[in-house]
């Protein structure tokens, strides 16, 4: 994502439309995140039993919900920070990066000796964060857009309950476990749509998507259309 939009927001600067642009790719790239993070955390435990060599390396699933919640924040705070980029002032973009180092170096000594690897992962994620923020509180200084933040906070808020209820399943029988678990990841979108996160608009694409693709003998003829 960050090789590949660049140079299309650059393309976009200038157009009518291009904060709400900017805007709404965002909201979807965060939805993305949490679908593929809520994926991740979920299944964290199995696969790290697959492909860890020791049992004495199972705990390690335990920080992948963290770190995975830390790279969607730092989606966030890329996007926030593309601001910058459109004011050409990426001084800002050093400035903030070495707070942020120095805050996770800071919260690393403290926090490695008392909890081990889990205190990284912590460090990680609350460095993270305070780099989405400063992102987010200079660049609509400088740039400003209306990000659909509200719309964010209900993403990760659903994604973080959706896994903490999947965890809640990780003593039980393991082909019961991984169906609920892939009935949760499922769920994700229609669980925001109880919560108003689509717009009308969205819905009437869905509902077009739908109709054209459920029928499998159209595809053939649905892809020639692209093609075109």
């Amino acid at each position: 994502f960050q090789l590949g939009f660049l140079p299309i927001a650059y393309k976009k600067l200038g157009a009518s439309d291009e904060k709400r642009f900017f805007s709404k790719t965002l909201t979807y790239y965060t939805f993305i995140l949490v679908f593929i993070a809520l994926g991740l955390s979920l299944f964290s435990k199995e696969l790290i039993q697959l492909l860890a060599q020791k049992p004495e390396y199972y705990a390690a699933y335990s920080v992948v919900p963290i770190i995975s919640l830390a790279f969607v924040i730092k989606g966030i705070q890329y996007t926030y920070a593309l601001s910058f980029h459109y004011a050409k002032k990426t001084i800002y973009v050093a400035a903030i990066i070495i707070i942020t180092a120095l805050i996770n170096v800071g919260l690393n000594f403290l926090f490695i000796k008392e909890f081990g690897f889990m205190g990284a992962a912590f460090s990680m994620l609350i460095s993270t964060f305070f780099m989405m923020i400063l992102s987010y509180f200079f660049g609509r200084r400088i740039y400003p857009i209306q990000y659909e933040n509200k719309k964010l906070i209900i993403l990760i808020v659903a994604g973080i309950i959706l896994f903490f209820i999947g965890d809640l399943t990780n003593e039980i029988n393991i082909f019961i476990r991984l169906i609920f678990k892939m009935i949760l990841i499922i769920s994700l979108p229609f669980v925001l749509h109880l919560f108003n996160f689509y717009e009308e608009a969205e819905l009437r694409r869905v509902k077009n998507a739908w109709t054209k693709w459920k029928n499998p003998s159209r595809w053939k003829e649905n892809i020639k259309k692209i093609k075109l």
